[in-house]
């Protein structure tokens, strides 16, 4: 092998690693992030950048609400996935009329979307490996509530038009960046 091969396929190497060392630092306060930093944040304050939140409606409890927040990865201009939300039901309408149910996207900033994002801020929970999500309720919450939220994680709730992420959940049916822009 040639010094010129051997330098040109080192090169490589450190420029591949050196791209995804920056792409996992940048991620952060995305669900994306945090689902693969689980174990690391669990029962840890977090703090996620939300586009937009959805009540999933397929989940009853008199007590707590469930969301779905989309969160997007501001540094990169990327979407940073979804995660749910367990929170206070007397609180839901507020998150709701806080964070939107649609992202706004600011068109007139430069080249690319800005998606505009707010800070939601609670503790991150996990369910399962790669399950996890923020709970923002004051009190703790029960086992039996969230037996029912990782059944919906998993796709079983089905009632509503906001029931999971299965095929009836907001991921498969809109657009996560479409929001206002210029017209």
């Amino acid at each position: 092998m040639t010094k010129k091969l051997s330098f040109a396929i080192a090169f490589t190497v450190v420029a591949v690693l050196g791209q995804t060392l920056l792409q996992a630092q940048s991620s952060r306060h995305t669900a994306d992030y945090f689902r693969l930093e689980a174990d690391k944040y669990e029962d840890r304050k977090i703090s996620i950048d939300v586009a937009a939140v959805n009540e999933i409606k397929g989940l009853k409890n008199d007590d707590y609400g469930f969301l779905q927040a989309t969160t997007y990865d501001t540094r990169n201009r990327t979407p940073g996935g979804t995660m749910f939300v367990v929170a206070d039901k007397e609180e839901i309408t507020k998150i709701i009329k806080k964070f939107g149910m649609r992202p706004e996207v600011d068109r007139d900033r430069g080249s690319g979307r800005d998606v505009e994002t707010l800070r939601l801020t609670g503790v991150l929970r996990q369910t399962d490996k790669d399950k996890v999500y923020l709970d923002i309720a004051e009190e703790d919450v029960p086992a039996s509530v969230l037996t029912e939220l990782k059944e919906s994680m998993n796709g079983k709730a089905t009632k509503g038009r906001n029931a999971g992420p299965g095929k009836q959940g907001p991921g498969k049916t809109r657009n996560p960046l479409k929001g206002k822009g210029k017209k």
